[in-house]
């Protein structure tokens, strides 16, 4: 994660590092990592799916659902 220490607001890192933790179940993680990219630029849509993948993996559909509506 050097890039990440390295570029700390690149949303394209922050996006990565988020699917990473989805990858490993780590979902609170990914959706954190997903956030600050999102807050970032909240156009990134990459950002925005893994967002909605998180929350649809911890189970809060309803959120999951508004983010990609």
């Amino acid at each position: 994660m050097s890039s990440l220490k390295e570029k700390p607001f690149d949303v394209a890192t922050l996006s990565n590092v988020s699917l990473c933790h989805l990858k490993t179940k780590c979902y609170e993680d990914a959706l954190e990592f997903a956030n600050r990219a999102l807050h970032v630029n909240a156009q990134c849509s990459k950002a925005r799916s893994r967002k909605a993948t998180a929350l649809h993996a911890m189970n809060q559909l309803d959120e999951a659902l508004k983010e990609v509506i």
